[in-house]
């Protein structure tokens, strides 16, 4: 299961609530299968804005603009070009330069440097200002990433309360990641009074969108029976849609389900597949799973099973195609 953290890596957090994963028989005590896993803070990363290029080429003999002719949108394209080349202190300054007229995606990416320190020395407190800056223009990155600070009191004193005002706000603004937090909420009932027909609800919304941890959400639901009837195949579809979209815990949760046979035949060498692929997305826990499944398995399943890892790894993985290692 994925263990990064919101000053990390960008598209983590998940955290976990369930039976079956984080026991999977007692056998393997590897906490998953838990809390519907959360996600992480977000960053702006297209276009500034809707419509087309802001910027066009200038002609032959118009006036280079100065910085004090520059609108927020071209500081945050110039800030993403730097970002692309690693230059995070530059990326920073420019983003700064954004924040400072009123630029919510350049506020909400400030806040992101601050945060993980990027470019500058890490100041979550500062991060929080210009979160709340752009939250206040309406923009759902933003919001939700304001949630995940009163989530994980991250510059802020924790509130799950606040944190589930701010998930709903973007959520209702079609914001995936936020529609996969305030589900969270809603199962967990922190925050927000339990209630996980309702938590369906939003974590089917956020897999519309194809938001691999809403996938593996889904199947948790379905997998404990709550929010809808109990239903391992169905539960089984799910974590291979998440698998299908490169997530990690999608492949974990595939490798427990052909390892203990749970909707689905028992399959020791497709585990071991699921596993080793996880563990190429730096799933630590993949790797302590392989490691206890390999006792259960003869020499000649390990062998087919990183015969078919290989195969996997060059063809599929490599190439970059959305398939599961399942297939």
């Amino acid at each position: 299961m994925n263990t990064k953290t919101s000053s990390g890596s960008g598209n983590a957090l998940r955290g976990g609530v369930s039976s079956w994963g984080r026991r999977v028989g007692s056998w393997i005590c590897l906490g998953i299968w838990a809390i519907p896993w959360q996600g992480g803070l977000s960053s702006a990363r297209g276009s500034a804005s809707p419509g087309g290029d802001r910027n066009p080429p200038l002609s032959a003999n118009a006036r280079v603009p100065s910085d004090s002719d520059k609108d927020g949108s071209e500081f945050f394209q110039q800030a993403r070009f730097a970002e692309s080349t690693k230059d995070f202190a530059e990326a920073f300054r420019l983003y700064r330069r954004g924040a400072s007229r009123g630029h919510a995606p350049c506020q909400n990416n400030l806040g992101f440097m601050l945060l993980r320190g990027l470019g500058v020395k890490r100041d979550p407190q500062e991060a929080v200002l210009y979160f709340r800056d752009a939250a206040k223009q309406s923009y759902p990155a933003a919001q939700n990433n304001l949630g995940i600070c009163y989530r994980d009191g991250l510059g802020v004193k924790e509130d799950l309360s606040v944190a589930a005002k701010w998930f709903l706000q973007a959520a209702e603004q079609g914001f995936a990641d936020a529609q996969n937090n305030l589900g969270v909420r809603f199962y967990r009932g922190s925050g927000m009074p339990r209630n996980t027909e309702e938590a369906m609800k939003w974590f089917t919304k956020a897999a519309d969108q194809g938001l691999g941890s809403a996938w593996v959400n889904l199947g948790i639901c379905y997998a404990e029976g709550r929010g809808a009837p109990k239903d391992l195949g169905k539960a089984f579809e799910y974590f291979s849609q998440a698998a299908g979209k490169g997530d990690a815990d999608g492949l974990l949760y595939l490798g427990f389900a052909h390892m203990e046979g749970r909707g689905v035949p028992k399959d020791l060498v497709r585990a071991y597949v699921c596993f080793n692929t996880a563990m190429s997305f730096g799933d630590s826990y993949a790797s302590q799973a392989r490691t206890k499944l390999k006792r259960e398995m003869t020499e000649k399943q390990i062998a087919e099973a990183q015969r078919r890892s290989y195969e996997y790894s060059s063809k599929d993985h490599g190439s970059g195609k959305s398939r599961s290692a399942d297939e």
